[in-house]
């Protein structure tokens, strides 16, 4: 419960400088002999039982290798991160938090304030009525394991009508990370975005990127997906 505590308290701390932020086993079977040389009724029920039983076994077996491939392709997808950044994409590091990621090439680093270790947002066209941005948070979070849904809602408190939209958790290659998505309304514009929670290089801490898509450019999921394969 300590931890919980410790996240959450930290998180709502984050909230209040997040506003301006966001302006089977195989069953065997018997030997076959006895009923292949039986003519009897019951003998063809025998027969009938072996054969559900070696149908039990070869979907059993199916079942088995489809959870090896399903294993399989999750240790590959977790070999294959992080990613390379994609085109149209540059890398930004965040210093004191420890995590570095991919945002869109336009958007530009900005100074914002004492508590954000990097903040990115996209160029200011003079029209459009609210910029995607990304920011990451000095502040870590002590945690052994990826923070809940119920942790990491604190920090949308003071976001303008934040509303979750979904909770999940994404592979890194860091580690696993919490990912918690929502839209506010700011300025008159209903914003998507999404908190990540996802681990550092430093065992033990997590670090905290919001990203939203602004009103035009990137989908939030474009930008939520390159950052979680870039992470590291």
């Amino acid at each position: 419960m300590k931890s919980v505590r410790t996240a959450a308290t930290l998180l709502a701390g984050l909230a209040l400088t997040a506003a301006p932020i966001l302006t089977a086993c195989s069953q065997s079977t018997e030997g076959s002999d006895s009923s292949k040389s039986a003519a009897s009724d019951s003998s063809a029920e025998s027969d009938k039982g072996d054969n559900k039983d070696s149908k039990k076994d070869a979907e059993a077996d199916k079942t088995d290798k489809g959870d090896d491939k399903a294993s399989a392709s999750a240790s590959a997808t977790q070999s294959d991160l992080p990613k390379a950044t994609p085109a149209g994409y540059q890398e930004i590091t965040a210093p004191t938090a420890g995590v570095s990621f991919a945002v869109p090439e336009g958007w530009q680093a900005t100074p914002l304030d004492a508590t954000s270790d990097v903040y990115y947002k996209a160029p200011d066209d003079g029209f459009t009525p609210y910029l995607g941005n990304a920011n990451v948070s000095k502040t870590t979070i002590p945690a052994t394991k990826p923070l809940t849904e119920a942790e990491l809602s604190p920090a949308l408190t003071s976001i303008p009508g934040a509303t979750s939209t979904g909770y999940s958790t994404e592979q890194t290659a860091n580690g696993e990370a919490a990912v918690l998505n929502y839209t506010a309304n700011i300025g008159g514009q209903t914003i998507n975005g999404a908190l990540i929670a996802t681990p550092t290089k430093e065992k033990g801490k997590y670090a905290i990127i919001s990203v939203n898509a602004g009103s035009s450019g990137q989908s939030i999921d474009e930008l939520k997906t390159t950052i979680l394969e870039t992470i590291h």
